[in-house]
This record gives structure tokens, sequence and C-alpha cells, in this order.
């Protein structure tokens, strides 16, 4: 009897984890989804703004952050400059020996993902510029603001690619299409100095002078991108009155010790 009453209790376990591992069980239809249109409103933006921002500390991309592609580019300014020594041995970060010896390889991980990132991030900022312009419950006031923080956001990172690789592609909303983002489908056209100068002029318009928030684009930190654009060109004349104007009526002052 005792047999008996195990046996049946091992064929009820047997029935009950068949029927918990049928493909019935494994296989769940998703109960809602977030897509474009459902994101089309203020909190929506919102959060979309946010996600561009996480760009530019080099997060966000492949579901997470990765050094090597971060907003201060040590690797490709410091360390093929000299300013900065890669360490270490031969067999660790063997990208940055490369790049030390100015051998731009395709197969260069760190070079390849600095130019993914950089558009991603492209990407992000025009889909905030058009899930603004359908969502409804966005004041006009506020909205503009978020054009502005999106341009200011896309400006920077088409200047990190104007940089890094001297014939990129500007890619505004207008032709902007994701899937072709998100694969890093982006050919190497021409200089884009014109269209950075004026995503960082428009910001500039947009902006507030400050924010309430730490972190967010201000019409100051346009105005310096855009100096700085001109300065990368040599253009000293037109960078001059915008440097200036930061000086003079900027809320800044130097720190009375240069070492800090």
């Amino acid at each position: 009897m005792k047999n008996l009453k195990n046996l049946l209790i091992a064929s009820l376990a047997i029935v009950a984890l068949t029927a918990a591992c049928s493909e019935e069980f494994l296989t769940k239809e998703p109960q809602a989804s977030l897509s474009g249109p459902a994101l089309n409103n203020a909190a929506g933006v919102e959060g979309k703004l946010i996600s561009a921002y996480r760009t530019l500390q080099g997060t966000g991309m492949d579901g997470g952050g990765t050094w090597y592609y971060s907003t201060w580019s040590w690797i490709f300014g410091a360390i093929s400059s000299d300013n900065a020594l890669k360490g270490t041995d031969a067999g660790d970060q063997p990208e940055h020996s490369f790049i030390e010896t100015y051998d731009f390889n395709t197969f260069n991980v760190h070079n390849r993902d600095k130019w993914r990132s950089g558009y991603w991030g492209v990407a992000r900022a025009n889909d905030v510029i058009l899930s603004s312009a359908e969502a409804e419950d966005i004041s006009p006031a506020r909205a503009a603001e978020i054009v502005g923080e999106a341009k200011f956001i896309r400006g920077w990172q088409h200047f990190e690619m104007q940089k890094m690789y001297r014939t990129p592609k500007y890619v505004g909303e207008a032709n902007f299409s994701l899937d072709d983002l998100e694969a890093s489908k982006v050919p190497n056209t021409g200089q884009i100095w014109a269209q950075i100068e004026q995503d960082f002029s428009d910001a500039a318009s947009a902006l507030p002078a400050s924010q309430s928030e730490v972190g967010r684009a201000t019409s100051w930190a346009a105005k310096a991108y855009l100096a700085k654009a001109k300065i990368y060109q040599g253009d000293w004349a037109g960078a001059e009155p915008i440097l200036m104007d930061i000086i003079n009526n900027g809320p800044f002052e130097l720190v009375e010790k240069f070492e800090d």
C-alpha cells in the first residue's frame, strides 16, 4: 500500500511537471507594450529626454554603459596624444595600443562603439524632437525648452563625431531613421560644422540661463559649445564675441587658485 501511494505521488508529480513545462506554459503573449505613439505625451517625452541625456555620459548603449566611449574620450584624446599612458601589459586592452600608435583598424571595438554611441545619442535626441511635436499635453513654453535641450544633445554628439571622424554625416529629425541608426548604417559624407553650429545656436535661443535640475543644458552651455565649435574650425573672430559675452555677462568666475 505504501509503495502504491508513493507511485501515485510520483505519477502526479510527473504529470504536473509535464503540464508546467508545456509549450503553452512557456509561451506567453505580451499583455502590453510601450510603442512610439504611447509615449507621445508629457511623461513619455520627458522620459525620452532623460534617456537622451544619458548618452552624454557614455551610458545607455546595449542596455548599459561602457567606459571606452565615455564623454571625456580619454582613450582617443589622452592616450593618443601621450597625455596618458595605457600601462599594464600588452594583453590587457590591446585596443589602446592600436590607438596609441594611430592604427585605427576596423576590428577595434573601442573605435566602432564610439561611432555607434554617438549616432545612438543623435537618434534619441531626434526621437525627443519628433515626439514633442506629437504630444498634446505639453505647454508650448516647455515644448520649446525640450527641443532646445534635445538640439544641444544632438549638436554635442555630432560635434564628437566631427572631431573624431572628420567627415561624418549629420542626421536631423527630417532624415531620421531609427532602424538605420541602431544598426549604425550612417555613411561618412562630409564636414558638418554648419549644422553643429545651428543646433547650438538654436539651443542657446531656446534654453534658460539656469536650470533647477543639475545637469540640464542652459543657454550658457550652448553658447560655450557654439564658441568651441568655431574655435575647432579656426574661426577666432566668430568665437571671440560669444566668449566675451560668457565672460562678461555669464554667472561664472575663475577660482582663486588655478590648481583648484
